[in-house]
């Protein structure tokens, strides 16, 4: 934004101003993903008023899971309405696959980045 503000007029005034932005934007996005522990966690954690979300959806999270998968019929780990259960169900599940595409996605990029280092090293040599 700096360098936006006092470049003169032209393509890289442009170029600043995009990167700036897109900067903003990617930033903001990031920090207000609920899925992570960022700002957007802690307001949806303060918006629910539940201390502790992550920890307390990932026991009921893997207890339903349990429960539908076996039928154990066991009391949940947490003692909360039901909505509340629900609300905190959906959210592991929903952290969980989120987590599993975003692993995927560095794994993937990983694969090809050392791919492509792994096939140049050996065709300079």
């Amino acid at each position: 934004m700096f360098a936006w503000a006092f470049m003169p007029e032209g393509t890289l005034r442009s170029l600043a101003f995009v990167l700036a932005t897109s900067s903003w934007i990617l930033s903001l996005s990031i920090n207000l993903n609920i899925f992570m522990r960022f700002d957007g966690y802690y307001i949806l954690s303060g918006w629910w008023g539940i201390e502790n979300l992550q920890r307390k959806s990932f026991s009921l999270g893997k207890w339903k899971l349990t429960e539908i998968l076996f039928g154990l019929n066991r009391t949940a780990p947490e003692n909360v309405s039901s909505l509340t259960r629900r609300k905190l169900v959906l959210y592991a599940w929903g952290v969980w696959i989120y987590r599993f595409f975003l692993f995927l996605a560095i794994a993937l990029l990983v694969y090809h980045f050392f791919q492509v280092v792994g096939d140049t090293a050996f065709c300079a040599g």
